[in-house]
C-alpha cells in the first residue's frame, strides 16, 4: 500500500465524511486499502444500523469516488 494513497483517503474521510457519520451517532476509521478497494470499520449507531449498507455506497463511496477516481469500491471491514 502506497502511504501517500493512505493518507490522503484518510484525510478525505476526516475532513469531507466523519461529520456524516457522527451526526447520526456513528464513527468511522480507515482499516486498510488493497490496491483500489477501500475498506472502512463502522462504530458506535452505524455498527448495528440496518441501513449501513446504504449509508457506505451511497455517501461514503460516492465522496470518496469524487475525490479519488481511481477508487474501485468502498467496503465494510469486517472482523
Amino acid at each position: 500500500m502506497n502511504d501517500e494513497f493512505y493518507n490522503k483517503v484518510d484525510d478525505i474521510l476526516k475532513k469531507d465524511v466523519r461529520h456524516l457519520v457522527e451526526a447520526d451517532g456513528g464513527r468511522i476509521k480507515l482499516h486498510s486499502i488493497e490496491g483500489t478497494k477501500v475498506y472502512v470499520e463502522m462504530f458506535g449507531a452505524c455498527k448495528h444500523c440496518p441501513g449501513i449498507e446504504l449509508t457506505l455506497k451511497c455517501s461514503v463511496e460516492r465522496i470518496l469516488k469524487i475525490k479519488i477516481p481511481e477508487i474501485s469500491s468502498v467496503e465494510l471491514y469486517r472482523k
